[in-house]
C-alpha cells in the first residue's frame, strides 16, 4: 500500500497525514533518530547511514519494541509540510474501547482475532476484521462500517461517545414475589414487576450480582439479607438468573421479614 511520508523542515515526520513530532536522537548512535506517537502506539526510526540523497528507509515499530517492518521509497521533494488532519482528530483510546465492546457484543460482525488490526491514515482510523470482511472507519468522532453483512456502501453508525453509551445497555426485567411478615401478623404476599434500561452486567460473581439486586430493590433491603443465586443463561446478549432473598429488619420493637423469589433477565439492546 503506497503511503505519503514527509520529513518536514521543522524535523517532524508526517506519515500519511499522521504527525510524529519531537524527534529523539539516539546518543549511542548519532545516525539514528526516532519519532514516537503515543496515540497510535507506533515509533518511526530513521538511520541516516542507510539512507541516500534519493531514497529513504524508515523502520516501523510499536512502542513496546515489536518490529512491524520497514517503509522504503524514493524522495520526491526536498521540503514538505504535514498536510491534512493529524492523529489527534481521532480519539484513539475511545476508539479502542469501542472496538472491544463491539467485539464483545456483536462477535458475528466483529470477531476477536489476532488478525484484526488498526490502520491510521489521513486523519481516519480503520479497524479491519478479515474473518467477517467488515471494515470500521472512524473519521473525527463519526463511526462508519462497510463490508461483510453491511455491504459495500459505507453506513454511518453514529458518534463514538454516543455508541459507547448505547452499546453496553440492556433491557432489564424483574419479576417474582415478596412475602412480607411483621411479628405474628398474617404474611402479605406482593407481586413484583420491574423494568429498566441499565448497563449490561460484566460479572456474575456473588458480589457483583448482589450489587445488581440491591440497585433495583434499594431501601427495601435495609437490615440483614442473605442471597441465593441460580444462573439460568449467561451469554454476551443475555443474562438470566433467579435469586432468593431472606431479609430481616428491626423497626422499634418489631421484626419485619421479607422473603423474595425473583427472576432477573438482562437482554442486550445493541443490534448493529
Amino acid at each position: 500500500i503506497p503511503l505519503d511520508v514527509a520529513l518536514t523542515e521543522d524535523g517532524n515526520v508526517c506519515l500519511d497525514g499522521v504527525l510524529y513530532n519531537k524527534p529523539e536522537l539516539d546518543l549511542t548512535n548519532l545516525n539514528v533518530v526516532r519519532w514516537k506517537n503515543t496515540q497510535t502506539g507506533y515509533e518511526i526510526t530513521l538511520n541516516t547511514a542507510t539512507s541516500s540523497s534519493g531514497s529513504l528507509s524508515l523502520a516501523f515499530n510499536t512502542l513496546k519494541g515489536e518490529s512491524l517492518g520497514a517503509l522504503s521509497g524514493n524522495k520526491t521533494l526536498l521540503l514538505a509540510k504535514c498536510a491534512g488532519l493529524v492523529a489527534g482528530s481521532v480519539k484513539i483510546d475511545a476508539a479502542n474501547q469501542l472496538f472491544a465492546l463491539m467485539e464483545q457484543y456483536s462477535s458475528l460482525n466483529f470477531p476477536t482475532s489476532a488478525l484484526n488490526y488498526n490502520q491510521l491514515s489521513s486523519g481516519s482510523l480503520k479497524r479491519i476484521y478479515p474473518a467477517s470482511g467488515v471494515l470500521v472507519t472512524i473519521i473525527g468522532d463519526t463511526v462508519q462500517v462497510s463490508g461483510g453483512t453491511y455491504g459495500s456502501a459505507a453506513r454511518t453508525l453514529g458518534k463514538i461517545d454516543t455508541l459507547l453509551s448505547q452499546i453496553s445497555k440492556s433491557e432489564l426485567s424483574v419479576s417474582g414475589t415478596m412475602a412480607y411478615k411483621q411479628d405474628s401478623l398474617t404474611p402479605i404476599n406482593r407481586k413484583i414487576e420491574l423494568s429498566d434500561t441499565v448497563d449490561m452486567p460484566t460479572s456474575t460473581t456473588q458480589a457483583a450480582m448482589t450489587l445488581l439486586v440491591q440497585r433495583q430493590l434499594g431501601a427495601e433491603l435495609n437490615g440483614s439479607s442473605t442471597f441465593t443465586f441460580s444462573i439460568l443463561t449467561n451469554t454476551p446478549d443475555k443474562l438470566e438468573f433467579t435469586v432468593k432473598i431472606a431479609n430481616s429488619t428491626k423497626v422499634a420493637s418489631s421484626t419485619i421479614l421479607r422473603d423474595y423469589d425473583l427472576r432477573f433477565v438482562y437482554l442486550h439492546k445493541w443490534t448493529q
